[in-house]
């Protein structure tokens, strides 16, 4: 007959034996952070040990800064944090208008700016470290919700038109016109008619950016090309031999090299060729259709610097009274006004001021609603923490609502 073997069937002896070599063979191979290797004594390096007390020493910084910024958070309640959204919009505001109002100039203005700016960069760079508290969090969002309508406050504090030492001449005519006249910040004049316009001498400059400097060639800046036309403004009796006593210059705003006289002639198509033309065409029949409409209106002219601007629209006027000198031969004296006419027809500066003033106001009011709305929601949510029932209670104040009902 065949034998056959059967393999022994392992007892639960062996089973456990086998169990307890693979685990100890597992535990032998597995990685042992230098931390408990220390504590079973075995051998640890230099390094080792070193990256052990630093990762040590971070893991308690950032444990007891957690601890920290969570006692923080809890003592620090909504109403709280809406007086530090409202104490940072006062310090940017105080930052950016300070220096402006202290010196007057715009260096004051560009200081404050950049220290409210740097505040703002400081306060959102701790926040995303997150090595701050929430009280640096709530100024740095009312310091950034300042910063630009104060930016807008205190650089039109330096307008023109709000400087105390504006000079103006009211009531002048263009044969009495004084020799310091063209140093006028702004012009009205009466008894002016249609006639006083010549636009048949009118002087055209096809300028360009950036203007050319004596020291570097050129000053920096975009390229750019626009016309300026200066057309003479005189009075009854008055010839080419004599000295144009005033110029009204206009400009296209940079949009291209156009013709003065196709602009003021209308000679252009309003459908496709309205760019450039326009500005040029607006500007020049302005006066004509004031005085058209009301033949005694007294027209107020403003110096063509006395707006800031990027460009000295000033000198680079006398180029197009140069042009009309050459080509027409009329005489010039460089020293007269050169002026554009005021959006506002009425004595300067008021109008201006009055609009400066009300686009200041409506950037505040913008930036301060944000404000306003963190602010409600801070006291929202304290009013409704307040109201709300609490989930546990303490083992002190159980005893003490305890001992009360006993009582």
């Amino acid at each position: 007959g065949r034998i056959e073997f059967m393999a022994p069937t392992p007892s639960r002896w062996h089973r456990a034996r086998a169990y307890v070599t693979r685990e100890r063979a597992r535990r032998a191979s597995a990685y042992v952070p230098p931390r408990a290797r220390a504590a079973r004594g075995v051998h640890v390096d230099a390094k080792s040990s070193m990256r052990v007390r630093m990762g040590r020493a971070l893991r308690d910084y950032t444990r007891h800064a957690r601890r920290a910024r969570t006692f923080v958070r809890a003592k620090l309640g909504a109403g709280e944090r809406a007086v530090l959204k409202s104490l940072g919009f006062a310090c940017g505001w105080i930052a950016a208008y300070a220096p402006s109002a202290a010196c007057a100039c715009t260096a004051g203005a560009y200081f404050g700016s950049a220290c409210a700016c740097g505040g703002v960069f400081l306060g959102a760079l701790y926040d995303v470290a997150r090595a701050t508290t929430p009280h640096v969090r709530d100024v740095t969002i009312g310091l950034a919700l300042s910063v630009l309508p104060a930016t807008l406050s205190a650089t039109s504090m330096l307008s023109p038109w709000k400087a105390k030492v504006v000079s103006t001449l009211d009531a002048a005519l263009t044969n009495a016109l004084p020799s310091d006249a063209g140093t006028y910040s702004a012009i009205s004049l009466v008894n002016v008619t249609i006639d006083d316009f010549k636009f048949e001498y009118m002087g055209e400059l096809n300028a360009t950016l950036p203007s050319e400097d004596d020291k570097y060639m050129y000053n920096a800046g975009a390229e750019a090309s626009g016309t300026y036309c200066a057309v003479p403004v005189t009075y009854g009796g008055w010839t080419k031999f004599d000295v144009v006593p005033f110029w009204y210059v206009c400009d296209n705003n940079w949009q291209g090299h156009r013709s003065c006289a196709t602009a003021y002639a209308n000679g252009y198509n309003d459908d496709f060729e309205w760019y450039g033309f326009k500005a040029l065409r607006d500007c020049l029949r302005a006066p004509i259709e004031a005085l058209e409409a009301n033949p005694n209106a007294e027209l107020h002219f403003l110096h063509l610097d006395f707006t800031p601007s990027y460009e000295k629209k000033y000198d680079l006027s006398e180029g197009a009274v140069e042009q009309a000198s050459a080509r027409y031969e009329v005489a010039i004296d460089e020293h007269v006004p050169r002026m554009s006419l005021s959006p506002y027809q009425e004595p300067c500066c008021d109008a201006l001021a009055r609009a400066d003033n009300l686009l200041l106001l409506l950037v505040t009011l913008l930036s301060v609603l944000p404000l306003i709305f963190l602010v409600l929601s801070d006291l929202r949510m304290m009013a409704e923490k307040s109201e709300a029932k609490r989930a546990f209670y303490t083992r002190a104040e159980l005893l003490n609502a305890k001992s009360r009902v006993k009582h």
